[in-house]
């Protein structure tokens, strides 16, 4: 992945985000999203309500500019 996350850590973060209420549940079953899935109002939120380096990943995907989900 482009964030270079293992499975424990990408779990413990989407728990903390589930906690904080940002997301409402921490798992998915799948790895593809539609076409037409915007990705820039999750990565604003995380950008804005997220302390800490995942505030930091967001903003730096933000300026990279948009990219289609996978």
């Amino acid at each position: 992945s482009q964030l270079r996350l293992g499975a424990h850590t990408a779990l413990s973060i989407a728990e903390k985000l589930y906690l904080a209420g940002i997301i409402t549940y921490p798992r998915t079953e799948t790895t593809k999203y539609p076409s037409s899935f915007d990705t820039t109002p999750t990565l604003e939120d995380l950008s804005e309500l997220s302390p800490g380096w995942l505030g930091q990943a967001a903003k730096k995907l933000l300026r990279r500019g948009p990219t289609a989900p996978r």
